[in-house]
């Protein structure tokens, strides 16, 4: 079975925190690769930052969704 988009990123954010050791330093690391993939995409400076702000914008609603499921979501993890 192929791995989800979130389980990829997920996957990656926690590669990435295991070989920096903080999520600050993961978090750098990140960005850098992005930056490498971006430039072997061709991808200029405007096309990065609409995908960036795209990214934020996803990532805020998925929050979001997760606040307002709350304790009922959590209590079905344990």
């Amino acid at each position: 079975m192929t791995p989800t988009t979130p389980e990829k990123i997920l996957a990656l954010a926690d590669i990435a925190e295991e070989l920096e050791g903080t999520p600050h330093d993961a978090a750098a690391l990140l960005i850098d690769a992005v930056a490498m993939c971006a430039s072997s995409a061709g991808m200029d400076l405007a096309e990065l930052h609409t995908r960036l702000d795209e990214s934020t914008a996803t990532m805020r609603s998925a929050k979001t969704a997760v606040d307002a499921i709350g304790p009922a979501a959590a209590s079905r993890k344990q």
